[in-house]
């Protein structure tokens, strides 16, 4: 079996020029999100298009999607919400996000998408990475030019607790799925995202 052939990084579908790019209000970037789950008692994560200044100089209507992206991580419309909570998956967390459009209408119907705990499981001798790696916090994160996934370790887990997981050990901590789960996410190309095989990155 070969593992790299089961997974897709979500990524964003870089080739619809009217996806905006997330960024968050200050009151949001203060919580550091992107670090640790939010208090379930706390205000919504508010985003707004940071490529806004450019879209209107180049006379871009932005275009809403079911997934939006700020890097690797994404919020998601409610109907995928709904799709992944059913899944049941371990250490994942969703917040209630609102995006507000270039022109200033409010859409709360997102929810922010994360993982409390990464799961490290590339390859080491298979893929191939830059040899030093950057300290972050205390933990060693490496610049990824191609991934392969360790059969040792993703045998060893149950596939419940791997249809979708946060990369870890890695500087862009992207977010992969297992292909029992991709139609999801892929929404036959209208979802705002596109699926990469990890094979293929």
């Amino acid at each position: 079996m070969n593992f790299d052939d089961e997974y897709y990084f979500i990524r964003k579908n870089e080739t619809n020029k009217c996806l905006p790019s997330l960024e968050p209000d200050t009151n949001t970037a203060e919580r550091r999100y992107w670090y640790r789950p939010q208090p379930m008692t706390s205000p919504p994560l508010v985003f707004s298009n940071g490529w806004r200044t450019e879209f209107k100089e180049q006379g871009i209507k932005e275009e809403l999607a079911d997934i939006l992206f700020e890097g690797s991580n994404f919020i998601v419309r409610d109907p995928i919400r709904h799709a992944i909570l059913k899944l049941d998956l371990p250490d994942l967390h969703m917040h209630p996000a609102v995006y507000i459009d270039d022109s200033g209408t409010w859409h709360e119907d997102y929810c922010y998408v994360s993982f409390s705990k990464h799961f490290d499981c590339w390859d080491r001798k298979e893929s191939t990475y830059f040899p030093r790696p950057i300290n972050v916090a205390g933990q060693l994160m490496y610049k990824m030019m191609t991934y392969s996934l360790n059969e040792d370790v993703l045998r060893r887990t149950p596939l419940q607790k791997r249809l979708m997981f946060q990369m870890g050990q890695t500087t862009t901590a992207m977010i992969a799925c297992h292909h029992s789960i991709a139609e999801i996410f892929r929404q036959d190309g209208l979802s705002g995202a596109r699926l990469q095989a990890i094979k293929d990155y």
